[in-house]
């Protein structure tokens, strides 16, 4: 199987959710083309998809060694650590992801969200922004944006970025701005 039409098919059964699918045509072309770090990246997000975390991040460590500039492959190893437990090494591999390419949306969010469950509120911040940079509506990102500058006492600022969740959450006890 040539190795391009094989990883695209194999990416293709991914969008369509079919784990199985896709992880038999990425084995297939990584077989006979061991250096084809894509196939390995779509083997490791099938066995994310199907649940097998150990396999899969033994998978994308297998294609971070074929090529590490790949910024989704430092991605899907942060989603993997992520779901494991091991929020040091995702929030490492989401920052990783967003160094290599910080026009890539979800390593910004991701790495914020965990900088926001850090209670760093100024990270978090940052990183939200940058997202918003590329996807300015994005509600998600709108809402985490607004309570990381409320959460850091920018209460103005985190108004009128989304008035909505700085109004809630300066109203609670404990909170920045709380009673």
């Amino acid at each position: 199987m040539a190795i391009a039409s094989g990883v695209n098919e194999a990416f293709r059964e991914l969008q369509a959710g079919r784990a199985d699918r896709a992880l038999a045509l990425a084995r297939s072309v990584a077989s006979t083309h061991p250096a084809a770090a894509r196939a390995r990246l779509a083997e490791g997000i099938a066995l994310r998809m199907l649940s097998r975390l150990k396999e899969a991040e033994e998978a994308l460590g297998r294609a971070s060694q074929l090529d590490a500039r790949d910024h989704a492959i430092a991605y899907e190893t942060g989603v993997v650590r992520q779901l494991r437990g091991d929020l040091d090494g995702a929030l490492a591999q989401f920052e990783r992801a967003r160094e290599l390419n910080p026009g890539f949306f979800a390593a910004q969010f991701s790495a914020g969200s965990l900088w926001l469950d850090r209670r760093e509120w100024a990270v978090a911040a940052e990183r939200f922004q940058a997202a918003l940079q590329l996807q300015p509506r994005q509600p998600d990102a709108m809402r985490l944006l607004g309570r990381s500058l409320v959460s850091a006492g920018r209460h103005e600022e985190g108004r009128s970025r989304h008035p909505l969740t700085a109004a809630r959450l300066s109203r609670r006890p404990g909170r920045a701005g709380g009673r």
